[in-house]
């Protein structure tokens, strides 16, 4: 990034260009501009071709300072677990499971997953009564 003062410096200088120049000058940086929005372009479109493991590998090389010491595959399982995904996250809801009177449990996930946690935990708790969650 430019210092003020270079910024300054660059400007009288543009500012002092002949119209030819000026409109030279213009094409240039619309050039570069269009190129880098391209690479740019080119760059997500290669992303979004990859499988997880080259995504991964990706991820390093661009971030990490010492790339060979990480494993695609370490790396891939722990953005699974974390939730990675490519579409949208399912929704969540939460259930309060009241267990005797006094405690309770919150559990949040999707709704089937917490349709089912209540049939199960129904069939091994009497008196389960749950929150209207969802």
């Amino acid at each position: 990034m430019l210092k003020d003062t270079e910024l300054d410096t660059l400007a009288r200088a543009v500012a002092a260009l002949g119209d030819e120049d000026a409109g030279r000058l213009d094409e240039a940086v619309r050039e570069r501009r269009r190129a880098k929005a391209e690479a740019e372009a080119e760059r997500i479109a290669k992303l979004r071709a990859m499988d997880d493991h080259a995504v991964i590998d990706e991820a390093i090389r661009e971030s990490v300072e010492y790339p060979e010491r990480w494993e695609s595959d370490v790396a891939l399982k722990v953005l699974r677990d974390a939730g990675f995904v490519r579409q949208p996250a399912e929704p969540t809801v939460t259930f309060l499971f009241p267990w005797d009177g006094e405690n309770a449990v919150t559990v949040s996930g999707s709704k089937d997953d917490l349709d089912l946690l209540q049939v199960i935990l129904a069939a091994r708790i009497s008196d389960l009564r749950s929150s209207k969650g969802a």
